[in-house]
């Protein structure tokens, strides 16, 4: 008989959450900014979490048995509710602690784009080259957040693939 991964998904949602945001604090604390490039150190934690939350779903919660499905759910469940916890707890973090990283992103962004202008005009052409330093010009805290949140999910989404196939386990035949 299958259970909810529901409490497995939740408690290691708020540890994928709170280990992506202390990396993201080490990050701004080291004088980066987390937004940026710099962010690819937290890379690790989604695929970790992932797959201990799924085993212990499977092992703790299941009696040691889980089909794929389960383990796709329970993966998603704790990518969506560690995503949505890690996007509130960087949003309160640019509202209240330093507003000026979303625009500090931004400006880098233009930065890079501004070196390469000559090459991108000429892969892309001036109108989308204009366009894409218009996109960047727009971007703001809410989209910014919101950007990290489908990152997250996209990323569990395969994660979970993976992890799901790899823990995935049939009752023993009596």
């Amino acid at each position: 008989m299958q259970t909810s991964p529901f409490k497995s998904a939740v408690n290691y949602g708020a540890i994928y959450a709170l280990g992506c945001f202390a990396v993201f604090i080490t990050v701004y604390w080291m004088g980066f900014n987390p937004i940026g490039e710099a962010s690819v150190f937290a890379i690790w934690i989604p695929p970790l979490i992932l797959y201990l939350s799924i085993r212990y779903y499977r092992n703790n919660l299941n009696g040691g048995v889980m089909t794929f499905g389960y383990g796709m759910q329970t993966g998603m469940l704790t990518a969506a509710s560690g995503g949505l916890l890690y996007a509130l707890m960087v949003y309160i973090f640019c509202k209240v602690v330093d507003p000026s990283i979303i625009d500090e992103y931004k400006e880098q962004l233009l930065n890079n784009l501004e070196q390469t202008e000559q090459m991108m005009i000429g892969i892309l052409g001036e109108d989308m080259y204009n366009k894409s330093v218009e996109d960047l010009k727009n971007i703001n805290l809410s989209s910014q957040i919101m950007s990290e949140y489908m990152s997250k999910l996209f990323s569990g989404i395969i994660y979970s693939l993976i992890a799901s196939a790899i823990l995935k386990r049939k009752p023993a035949a009596s």
